[in-house]
């Protein structure tokens, strides 16, 4: 069990000392705000992969390791995304809870990304999304813990239970998620139609 091709992590299965299996996370860099939203899910029971063990630079200078238990399923297919929408919706309602003070502004978390897709925006001549992206920073929005990258792969299916795993570890305006979890759903190439 490898990372995603497009990520650094490092993901292995390993057996704990009383039997039980758990996965083994290396992310190469000092990180804790993955490991305190998981935390924070795990003490208030949100489906999730709950957080057993973590630390950087225990195992190697400047690596974070995160010890997960295993979650039983499979990921969520992209083309299930839209389908499952009632039930993520219930299940962000669970995990939007109150941040930890470990986890980044979703504003500062894009903010890199953000300044170069407004650049972009209206260099096209589009109008500007400034108004659209007040909500990022508005007062008198309270912040939520986010997972941040909402999308099929990073939820397990096991029957008919979901749990998240993987969360960016930012916090933010609650419909960030759901606007991710509809524009990720909207990606889905549509079926052709049936010409039995």
């Amino acid at each position: 069990m490898a990372g995603s091709p497009l990520s650094a992590n490092v993901l292995r299965e390993v057996r704990l000392s009383d039997g039980s299996l758990a996965v083994l996370k290396l992310i190469g860099e000092p990180q804790s705000a993955e490991a305190s939203t998981l935390a924070t899910w795990t003490a208030h029971r949100v489906p999730c992969a709950p957080l057993l063990d973590h630390g950087v630079g225990t195992h190697a200078p400047d690596v974070t390791h995160l010890l997960l238990g295993k979650v039983p399923g499979t990921a969520l297919p992209h083309t299930e995304m839209a389908p499952a929408t009632t039930q993520v919706v219930g299940l962000f309602r669970q995990a939007h809870l109150k941040p930890p003070a470990e986890v980044e502004t979703l504003h500062g978390f894009l903010s890199p990304r953000l300044h170069e897709a407004v650049q972009i925006w209206c260099e096209s001549g589009l109008p500007s999304p400034d108004d659209a992206l007040r909500v990022l920073t508005d007062p008198d929005i309270e912040p939520v813990l986010l997972h941040g990258d909402a999308v099929g792969f990073n939820l397990l299916r096991s029957g008919d239970e979901l749990a998240l795993i993987d969360p960016a570890g930012v916090c933010g305006p609650a419909e960030f998620d759901a606007a991710r979890w509809v524009a990720r759903s909207l990606t889905v190439p549509a079926r052709a139609p049936w010409t039995g």
